[in-house]
């Protein structure tokens, strides 16, 4: 039998009201308190299996509860079992919105459209799992976010979060103050290949081209100067292609002779994929396959760059894993076993490992860089010793921590970037110095 549950923490049970109403589908709790007053619904609607009779009266039993706490702020969350965005018009979708005209509800604004439901045979996914408000508080929610392939989320459902949305909105804005802020620098054009040959002969283009303009620029292609002047033009022409080919000759060669700890010649590669311009490769040819057209030469170079970036399954690599997994056990043991239960950091001491970052290194996938933490002043401090510790209290790592500059893959010192620097000063006052011999070999592995 289809039905609904609602947990809250212990802290809140005190501003919560139950409503004993609706059947096992709606469960209805009212949450009150100096600042916040509202009646909250989850909702599970019966699927396309069942009739449409079902689904419409289980959507005039919700309404009827509303209608009768109708002094609060309504908020509904729940699998509806319906879309209101599904271009192909099911019964249910139709009956969904019209209940939400009725009753004046809403879905938050830039509502994220991925989908939220997932066959488990692969057969179909849609977005069915919705949360909607009262139209006239719409503005007050915001940063909607859904959770693709979270790993603790058994269900076929994907999952809402709030929660990640308050580091990539502090990314937003480091990176667009520091563009606005930053100098403006032209970057010249291009320049051709050149020589002493082609010089010559451009100078002698052009004074074909001014006689023959002297002459009062005549059509007839039989005429000398006309025909001196298109001549002139083609050898040129001709010239400029010559020397081109050459040079791509000469970058593939090298490409090609380039040894597997050559970094200067790769990071060339990619500086001349990202230049943008008008000129285009014909044909890419990788281990005797050849790639002639422009899709399926995108295709070969991302999946060239994907194994440059994947690491190879050696034996010794499976080794290191394994030591990394093991010392992640270990320090997970230590952790829950500690009689500090709370941990939590001041601004100084986040202060303290920023100014410790090295600068000068590359931007992450998110456009951050060290310098963005150094010179973002005080706030940027305070904002992340607000994040830093809420991670530690709900003991969950945002996933853009694990990915961005603030957890790198490290040369030489594991003891450099901002969590391993957080966790040296936790291990200086908590843990009796039983982190530090494994903190090399895991942070470096992670």
């Amino acid at each position: 039998m289809a039905g609904t549950a609602m947990l809250w923490s212990n802290k809140i049970t005190e501003k919560i009201t139950v409503l004993n109403e609706g059947s096992h589908r709606i469960s209805a709790v009212t949450l009150s308190d100096d600042i916040l007053d509202f009646n909250l619904y989850c909702v599970y609607m019966p699927c396309q299996n069942y009739s449409m009779d079902l689904f419409e009266s289980t959507l005039d039993e919700l309404g009827e509860i509303m209608t009768k706490y109708s002094n609060s702020t309504t908020i509904i969350l729940g699998d509806m079992n319906a879309s209101v965005n599904r271009s192909k018009g099911y019964r249910q979708d139709k009956a969904l919105k019209s209940f939400l005209n009725e009753k004046h509800l809403s879905v938050p604004k830039d509502y994220p459209e991925e989908h939220t439901y997932y066959h488990h045979g692969g057969k179909q996914s849609s977005q069915i799992d919705y949360i909607v408000i009262s139209s006239t508080q719409i503005d007050k929610i915001s940063d909607i976010k859904v959770m693709i392939d979270e790993p603790l989320n058994t269900s076929s459902h994907s999952i809402f979060s709030f929660i990640e949305m308050s580091c990539e909105e502090l990314f937003n804005i480091l990176t667009t103050t520091a563009f606005e802020c930053a100098p403006t620098i032209s970057v010249g054009k291009r320049k051709r290949s050149w020589n002493s040959v082609l010089q010559q002969l451009c100078k002698q283009s052009k004074d074909a081209h001014w006689k023959w303009k002297s002459l009062g620029s005549p059509s007839d292609i039989n005429d000398p100067a006309n025909r001196k002047r298109l001549d002139m033009k083609r050898e040129l022409r001709k010239l400029q292609r010559q020397l081109n080919a050459e040079e791509r000759h000469s970058l593939y060669q090298n490409i090609m002779d380039a040894h597997s700890g050559d970094n200067a010649t790769f990071y060339k590669i990619i500086r001349r994929q990202r230049q943008s311009g008008k000129r285009l490769l014909d044909c890419l040819i990788i281990d005797d396959v050849h790639f002639d057209t422009p899709d399926l030469i995108r295709e070969a170079w991302t999946n060239y760059f994907t194994d440059l970036s994947t690491p190879s399954e050696k034996p010794q690599n499976q080794q290191y894993r394994s030591q990394v997994e093991l010392d992640r056990i270990l320090l997970q043991d230590i952790l829950e076993h500690e009689d500090e239960k709370t941990i939590e950091f001041d601004i100084g001491t986040i202060q303290k490992c920023i100014s410790k970052m090295k600068t000068g290194k590359a931007t992450d996938q998110f456009g951050i860089s060290a310098e963005h933490f150094k010179y973002g002043g005080e706030k940027t401090a305070k904002i992340l010793t607000n994040l830093i510790n809420e991670a530690f209290k709900f003991k969950r790592v945002p996933q853009c921590f694990k990915e961005g500059i603030v957890s790198p893959l490290f040369k030489r010192s594991w003891k450099t970037y901002l969590p391993t620097k957080i966790l040296s000063t936790y291990n200086s006052f908590s843990c009796n110095g039983k982190i530090d011999g494994i903190g090399t070999s895991l942070f470096r592995g992670t």
